[in-house]
């Protein structure tokens, strides 16, 4: 049983997005073919509303997402990861996202400190996700880089800020690197044609993509870092 917000939220949804709807249903569709497990449909993460769909082994959503996003892109929705990995005999779930802008002045990444060195020191540039460069284990963060908009948490516990994810990913992610710290990114840097937008698998997220990177002329360390000296204990990268 659904909770009355989400519900709710739900209704809004299909009608905000009424025409794109169709669209995107024909999309996941057509692209997983005869994959499809079931329909489309509109169902709640717990903090926002999407598209889901279930695919039967063994496909292969992670070679397959950037074809998926190129379909996505032209109607400014995205792509959107549910399951980390598929198993043996698994339905898998993934889905699809309206890009809902944001405009914002400046911005906050967390990264690891090697990389901010090679921008700050050596001026290289801050280029988004792909196969070499993902932290994470997530199959849906090529061609975007991941920010926040606020640098500390905006109240005890709400888990909204880069300081948090600086936190959370120094102890979780693929390289075993515990020593990360944040940039600062001023967005009059972004290219023309970048999209700024939420990224609804957290509760303050926002995504930029649609871009090859950003000249570290416009980013710059906040002096923010975890202790070097505390050893990685997270994750181990299978």
């Amino acid at each position: 049983m659904m909770p009355d917000y989400v519900v709710h939220e739900i209704e809004e949804f299909k009608k905000r997005y009424s025409t794109e709807l169709p669209k995107v249903f024909d999309i996941l569709s057509e692209f997983l073919g005869k994959s499809l497990f079931g329909k489309p449909n509109v169902t709640h993460n717990g903090k926002h509303p999407f598209v889901q769909v279930y695919c039967i082994p063994p496909f292969d959503i992670k070679s397959h997402e950037p074809e998926l996003s190129k379909l996505l892109s032209p109607i400014k929705w995205t792509f959107v990861f549910r399951d980390k990995q598929q198993k043996d005999g698994y339905i898998l779930r993934f889905g699809a996202a309206p890009k809902v802008m944001k405009k914002l002045a400046t911005v906050y990444h967390a990264t690891r400190v090697v990389t901010i060195k090679k921008i700050v020191d050596d001026s290289e540039v801050l280029k988004p996700s792909n196969d070499q460069r993902r932290t994470t284990d997530r199959t849906d963060t090529t061609g975007k880089i991941h920010v926040c908009e606020n640098l500390h948490d905006t109240a005890p516990g709400s888990n909204d800020s880069a300081v948090f994810w600086m936190n959370l990913l120094s102890q979780d992610n693929e390289f075993e690197d515990s020593y990360w710290g944040i940039l600062r990114i001023d967005m009059a840097g972004l290219p023309v044609g970048a999209d700024v937008y939420l990224d609804i698998q957290s509760e303050s997220g926002i995504i930029i993509d649609q871009l090859d990177g950003i000249s570290a002329n416009f980013i710059e360390e906040t002096g923010i870092e975890t202790d070097p000296s505390i050893p990685y204990t997270g994750r181990k990268k299978l």
